[in-house]
């Protein structure tokens, strides 16, 4: 999942500083339209970059199944990253969940079943370049519910 920038803010003050009046002209510059200050002698100009605050940049969440080999994912973010021009054409995701059904004592279990391990999907994790957190998953009918406490 890739979420949408978020537009930077338009700057009121700037705005009224440069002599925009409130109405359309307004709204052209939030769409990033530069606008000339009606009746002004000579021409205003103003760039919608001179008084728009920088934009935030958009999530990005990836969420694997239990998988040996994820290297189509990283063919996915790759041309992603192209298409959306981020970090030299590398989707770096902020958040990956990853199914990990075995740890370091029960690998030599995973890859012939086409599981990955927990230190796998952490290596995969570097591998993206995720930016903030690696979620860590199993889900299995082997294992009972844990019991529900009563708060």
């Amino acid at each position: 999942l890739v979420e949408p920038h978020t537009p930077g803010t338009l700057d009121m003050q700037a705005c009224l500083k440069a002599g925009v009046p409130k109405g359309p002209l307004l709204a052209a510059l939030k769409r990033g339209e530069d606008v000339t200050i009606p009746k002004s002698d000579p021409p205003v100009i103003v760039k919608a970059a001179d008084v728009i605050g920088v934009p935030t940049p958009g999530r990005t969440f990836i969420h694997l199944g239990d998988t040996s080999c994820s290297d189509n994912i990283v063919t996915i973010c790759q041309k992603l990253g192209e298409k959306q021009s981020v970090d030299g054409g590398r989707l770096c995701p902020d958040y990956l969940v990853h199914e990990s059904t075995f740890d370091d004592d029960t690998a030599i279990l995973a890859v012939p079943r086409g599981h990955s391990t927990s230190r796998m999907a952490g290596g995969f994790a570097k591998q993206l370049g995720v930016k903030d957190t690696l979620i860590l998953t199993h889900f299995s009918a082997r294992y009972p519910p844990p019991h529900s406490a009563t708060v």
